[in-house]
């Protein structure tokens, strides 16, 4: 692996330009990469694209390094972000079930002043959800 990030974990001009690079190179937002690498979106962002020379934190160092030399492309090629998955199987849902569902945030919501409230929703939806499985394998 190439350490095109040195110790004082220093971003140049160049390692930006790089980082930009290799994510439009491998079409990926700065969400997924978040994701992939379990930091915030808005920290790759400022990687790439604070002014430079930025810094990353020393635990970083070694990640935007095996990054830059393609060790994880592969895996980055295939990663699905999580996020746009639940939207799509959200969409798939019938309309009673978005109602529902809707109904149900609005009161969690509406019971932010009481706990007591909001456990007993939580235990009910958990409940009828055991009581369907139950019948349905039954």
């Amino acid at each position: 692996m190439q350490n095109l990030i040195d110790e004082n974990c220093l971003l140049t001009p160049a390692i930006q330009r790089r980082l930009k690079e290799k994510r439009l190179q491998l079409g990926l937002t700065y969400r997924l990469l978040g994701d992939y690498f379990h930091v915030s979106w808005s920290t790759f962002q400022k990687w790439e694209r604070a002014p430079a020379p930025a810094r990353c934190q020393k635990h970083f160092r070694n990640l935007l390094n095996s990054y830059l030399g393609g060790e994880h492309d592969e895996a980055l090629r295939t990663y699905q972000d999580p996020v746009e998955d639940l939207i799509e199987k959200w969409r798939r849902l019938p309309p009673l079930v978005h109602q529902c569902m809707e109904r149900i945030t609005t009161t969690y919501d509406l019971c932010q002043g009481r706990p007591d409230l909001r456990q007993a929703l939580v235990q009910a939806l958990d409940n009828a959800a055991q009581n369907a499985l139950q019948r349905l394998f039954s």
